[in-house]
């Protein structure tokens, strides 16, 4: 999977925004620093309101007969969550397999496309299917950044440092189970406790944990 964070040209289609899309990350800077752009934050998956809707400027009916302008590009590694932007840094969770396979949380700076840090773990995929990467979208929310992992690793992280808050594997702590196809929703913030969809042995479907630290937990049936 790659990443490219397009920019719209403002004086051909009149929108001030930026758009990360799939795909890949080459810098063009000194074309970047001279617009003036104004975006909206996506700190989760669907969005600031969960409900996938963005109150941003009326988009165009066609685009640009040459298309959009690349502003920056930056290679990274498979994976199927969504990407975050927040406070002009953008978030994503990815898989590498050299030099030994790892999840990875990347932070990238929104207007140059560069790397501001990572975070990275061990992982074992073995024989999962669609074994590309993770799933889930990273969750932002009041200086932090929280990522889950297709097997279970929940981590929270300081969204400017990259610092590591709290790490929790939730199949060895709350013996979660990896289902066919990996775990995959994103993370969700409700008042001080985050909540993630993982099963939990015996009767467990959801688990809430302590939004600050990432412990206790409590299990709804299902």
């Amino acid at each position: 999977m790659r990443v490219t964070m397009t920019l719209e040209d403002v004086s051909s289609i009149g929108i001030r925004s930026h758009t990360p899309v799939t795909s890949a990350v080459v810098p063009r800077l000194a074309e970047a620093n001279k617009l003036n752009v104004v975006g909206k934050d996506w700190p989760r998956w669907r969005g600031p309101r969960g409900n996938g809707t963005w109150h941003g400027p009326t988009l165009p009916t066609t685009w640009p007969t040459e298309g959009l302008r690349q502003i920056w590009r930056q290679p990274v590694g498979g994976g199927y969550g969504g990407v975050a932007v927040a406070e002009g840094r953008v978030y994503l969770m990815d898989r590498q397999i050299e030099p030994h396979e790892s999840e990875r949380l990347l932070c990238f700076d929104a207007a140059t496309g560069n790397r501001i840090w990572t975070h990275v773990y061990v992982t074992h995929y073995g024989d999962l299917p669609y074994g590309n990467g993770p799933r889930g979208t990273p969750t932002l929310h009041d200086g932090h950044v929280y990522s889950l992992g297709a097997l279970g690793h929940l981590n929270c992280l300081d969204a400017k440092s990259g610092e590591l808050r709290w790490s929790v594997d939730l199949v060895q702590e709350h013996n979660a189970r990896v289902p066919l196809w990996g775990i995959s929703a994103s993370p969700v913030v409700f008042e001080n406790l985050l909540i993630v969809h993982v099963g939990a042995e015996p009767n467990g479907c959801l688990l809430a944990l302590q939004l600050d630290t990432g412990g206790g937990s409590l299990e709804q049936p299902t």
